[in-house]
């Protein structure tokens, strides 16, 4: 003898329906009234300000919505204020400035994330004492001024990389000539709107720079000589040209 047993009348779904989006009409609005084509023709309700007016009214027709109903076909000034949000209500979930309203739900969001960034740092606290072996000697600050003495030797990159940068002569970086010349600067500024030819003439005297480095100053104007030379336009000349046909002007 077999039973059948019917799974819904216990409330148990399959799995497949279970995780299953389906779109319903009127079998499950129960006897809310259809009133417009809401967001995309079904019945359904949703306070969203892109579609003011949702398909379905929120509320199922009941005795006393009925009745408020019969009311508000007379004269609306027959009705109290506590039946007029009733009447609101019937129809909508939420006001405008209800569903507008911040909800705070960022606080969430950025405690979650908070949250995992530190749970994330103590992950790598635990993995660097306890997890990840030593590194390695060639690691240590003095091995690694060593390789870089030994590729500065080796001269690598010589044109525009590592070595180019480095002053063989002096055993020092090539930035301390810049920074010479940004300190002769600082300390002989131009005066304001110094656009001429010449620089201004100042006392003889030496500036000492920051790096212990000292410059003379030059105390002739350096003028830029312009040379206007007369343009000499030649004659263009012919020349005979042997083509190995014979002669002809080039």
């Amino acid at each position: 003898m077999s039973v059948v047993v019917n799974l819904k009348s216990f409330g148990i779904l399959t799995p497949l329906r279970l995780h299953v989006r389906e779109i319903h009409n009127r079998c499950r609005i129960g006897n809310r009234d259809w009133v417009g084509f809401g967001i995309n023709g079904s019945a359904n309700y949703k306070d969203d300000p892109l579609f003011p007016f949702p398909a379905v009214r929120f509320k199922e027709n009941t005795r006393d919505v009925c009745a408020l109903r019969e009311k508000e076909k007379g004269d609306w000034r027959m009705l109290c204020c506590e039946e007029k949000k009733a009447l609101y209500r019937a129809s909508f979930c939420q006001t405008y400035s209800e569903f507008q309203h911040p909800t705070g739900q960022w606080k969430i969001i950025a405690g979650i994330g908070i949250g995992m960034t530190s749970f994330t740092f103590w992950i790598m606290m635990l993995n660097h004492y306890y997890v990840f072996e030593p590194l390695p000697a060639s690691c240590s600050k003095t091995s690694q001024k060593a390789q870089l003495r030994r590729m500065l030797e080796l001269r690598v990159a010589p044109i525009d990389g590592l070595s180019s940068h480095w002053d063989y002569d002096n055993d020092r970086w090539k930035v301390a000539l810049v920074l010479a010349l940004i300190g002769m600067v600082v300390a002989n500024p131009v005066p304001p709107l110094g656009l001429g030819l010449a620089s201004p003439i100042l006392p003889p005297v030496s500036t000492v720079i920051n790096h212990g480095v000292t410059i003379p100053v030059v105390t002739a104007p350096v003028v830029r000589h312009i040379v206007a030379a007369p343009i000499v336009t030649a004659p263009y000349i012919r020349t005979p040209i042997y083509t190995g046909y014979g002669w002809g002007n080039g």
